[in-house]
């Protein structure tokens, strides 16, 4: 027998009709909450991918739509990289020395700072020669740390050569005619110049000059005529190895120093002329045999100093750096007929690597050797100015009259590599002429054959 049914059929009919209802809203309510996350639906009350809600508007109720905030970007004004220039110099060239030619370098060197947004010019002081000096100093950065390189470095001449043979500067060349100016006194222009190539603009210049006591000669000389007559001490080196001194006194007889082909070469004449000048001094004591103990420019000045003499061979900056009441100074009297001495000086070169940084310091290199500033820099420092027009800033005229006809007549020193030859010649032989151990024919075709036929070594 099946088991009966309770409450009937009719009962079983409606509870089946209830059931199937609530499945119905249960199904409905479901469908309706994934159609809120479907985009694209209509009807429904906002847009949920839309940056600004959409507010179905309510009869009676203000309809608010929020505005977007908007940025707008602002152009800010190019601001340069910091930049540092680094400049070496020796030690009378330190600009916050405090003294009036350090002041004026400083004042320079800050408005050009001030000109160039985020600039900053370093200067280190360094030794002029030797361990730790400029030319050191340059080649050992060069090799090992070149970001240490300064931008530029002031560099003598002798220097400014050696560094240019060596690739450790570079040439002005094609980047700046400033040279190419007329405002420049002859051996300044050759102060820059190696082998026809502009490495260094001129700053600073220096010239052998005779320096003398007027309370205890009879004056500026004449001639070396009138030197010898009077029979009293002239100081110089006679020692020393480059036999400047002597080599000035036979270039300005006319003698020639190197061939066709710049090799050293000798004008014998000429040199038996100028040997004789100094085996007669020895005879008048114009030229006594102790001066033979003398190597150094610094040793001459200190003999002078001791009033060992009243004469001095010695560079013009000893006397303008060093003025004192019972000094002065005159050209050297030629060993010719015409004005005639041997200058040398200092120069700024360019030693910067990076490109763009190496084209700001040729435009403060310009500025620094301008006509404008060497004015009022060349009589503060004491050294022979470089250009004519500075040479208006001497307020002294009787300074200007004694310095422009100086550097109107030098002509830079020979090369190192002909001093490294003609130099001990020129030695060896004014030593035997002051000391009378030959005569000046024979010491002067000795000299020749020399330079002709050198010693094997």
């Amino acid at each position: 027998m099946k088991p009966a049914r309770t409450g009937g059929g009719a009962d079983w009919l409606k509870r089946s009709v209830s059931t199937r209802r609530s499945v119905f809203r249960v199904t409905a309510a479901l469908i309706f909450t994934v159609a809120l996350f479907i985009p694209g639906c209509s009807g429904l009350p906002f847009d949920l991918f839309s940056s600004t809600p959409s507010v179905t508007p309510t009869e009676g109720v203000a309809t608010v739509t929020p505005e977007l905030l908007l940025v707008t970007p602002v152009e800010t004004p190019a601001v340069e990289q910091p930049r540092t220039l680094l400049l070496w110099v020796p030690p009378q060239f330190d600009p916050v020395s405090g003294s009036e030619a350090g002041n004026l370098l400083k004042a320079q060197l800050a408005v050009f700072e001030q000109s160039h947004t985020g600039l900053t010019i370093e200067v280190r002081v360094k030794s002029p020669s030797g361990p730790g000096g400029l030319l050191e100093s340059l080649e050992a950065a060069s090799g090992a740390a070149p970001k240490a390189l300064p931008a530029l470095v002031m560099l003598p001449r002798s220097d400014l050569e050696t560094a240019a043979l060596k690739g450790l500067i570079y040439p002005y060349d094609g980047e700046t005619q400033t040279l190419e100016e007329t405002d420049w006194y002859d051996y300044a222009r050759e102060l820059g110049t190696i082998q026809g190539t502009t490495y260094g603009l001129p700053f600073a210049g220096d010239a052998l000059v005779l320096m003398y006591r007027p309370s205890q000669v009879t004056g500026a000389p004449e001639s070396w005529e009138s030197i010898l007559n009077a029979g009293q001490a002239v100081v110089f080196p006679a020692a020393d190895t480059q036999g400047l001194f002597s080599l000035l006194m036979y270039q300005s007889a006319g003698g020639k120093i190197e061939d066709a082909q710049h090799k050293p070469a000798l004008d014998q004449a000429v040199l038996t002329s100028t040997l004789s000048m100094f085996y007669r001094g020895a005879g008048t004591g114009a030229f006594p045999p102790w001066l033979s103990q003398y190597t150094s420019d610094a040793q001459a000045w200190t003999a002078f100093q001791e009033q060992r003499a009243h004469w001095l061979v010695t560079w013009s900056s000893r006397f303008l750096g060093e003025t004192s009441a019972d000094t002065t100074i005159a050209a050297i009297p030629s060993n010719g007929s015409a004005a005639f001495t041997l200058a040398t000086g200092w120069v700024w070169a360019l030693s910067e690597p990076d490109t763009a940084d190496r084209e700001l310091a040729m435009e403060l290199a310009n500025i620094l050797v301008s006509s404008e500033f060497l004015k009022g820099w060349s009589p503060a420092a004491g050294y022979l100015p470089t250009r004519p027009s500075a040479l208006a800033g001497w307020t002294d005229k009787s300074m200007q009259a004694l310095i422009g006809p100086i550097a109107q007549s030098a002509a830079v020193k020979p090369s190192n590599d002909l001093l490294a030859v003609l130099g001990p010649i020129f030695e060896n032989a004014t030593l035997q002429m002051i000391s009378r151990q030959g005569n000046p024919e024979n010491t002067a075709q000795a000299a020749f054959e020399h330079l002709a036929s050198p010693p094997v070594k």
